[in-house]
């Protein structure tokens, strides 16, 4: 063989070996740092069909199994555009009522389903105000003097109390503020804290809500 082939194939090897060797290094990553999300240990999709789990959903989304798989059932219908695509729609529905009924932030709710902040953000929000447009539909007063009997009869037969048509529930919600801040939502200089007065039908059925801020002195406040 001539001098030339074996420089020829000298010089082959040399660039298939540095390329391997860029390759290599290519291939190789470093450790990662600084991560954000994490994957759920247990899947909450898997949870659903679980009767024993149903004690979780009580306590971290308010709500049976049964109610939450019929929210989903209800909400899914008014999105024809299927927009979830690592995680699934009620995994949506779980970090909103999860948001909702307890005093954590979305970076907490977002650790605790396993997702990112942005998707916890983008998600919740727009569930929201789908669950803010479906409130006239879902709560709403009696209508008609039957509808006034049916109700007092359900609380006749669950505490024996006659001519009651409703209960009320009184709730003070804390809420985060800026150290020192005079807000509407300031109570007594000393914390800050918003009350909801919610009108009760029998068997805990919501009829009516308000929002405001308590006063010692003038009272409700809507």
């Amino acid at each position: 063989m001539s001098t030339q082939h074996h420089l020829a194939a000298l010089a082959a090897k040399t660039v298939a070996a540095s390329v391997a060797l860029a390759c290599a290094f290519m291939l190789h990553r470093n450790p990662p740092v600084n991560l954000f999300t994490f994957e759920a240990a247990i899947a909450f999709e898997s949870m659903l069909e679980e009767e024993c789990y149903n004690a979780w959903f009580c306590r971290h989304l308010r709500c049976s199994q049964e109610t939450f798989r019929s929210l989903c059932s209800m909400l899914r219908a008014r999105f024809h555009v299927k927009p979830f695509k690592k995680f699934s729609f009620e995994r949506a529905v779980a970090c909103t009522l999860f948001h909702l009924g307890s005093s954590v932030f979305f970076r907490e709710t977002a650790q605790a389903f396993g997702v990112s902040k942005a998707w916890c953000i983008v998600n919740v929000n727009m569930l929201v105000r789908e669950l803010t447009g479906m409130r006239a539909t879902c709560i709403k007063l009696p209508q008609t003097p039957q509808e006034w009997d049916t109700i007092i009869n359900g609380f006749r037969q669950v505490r024996g109390f006659p001519f009651c048509c409703g209960a009320m529930d009184d709730t003070l919600i804390a809420i985060d503020r800026p150290r020192d801040f005079e807000g509407w939502y300031m109570y007594n200089r000393k914390c800050s804290i918003v009350e909801r007065k919610a009108f009760i039908l029998p068997h805990s059925k919501l009829c009516c809500c308000f929002l405001g801020f308590p006063s010692v002195n003038r009272g409700f406040q809507s």
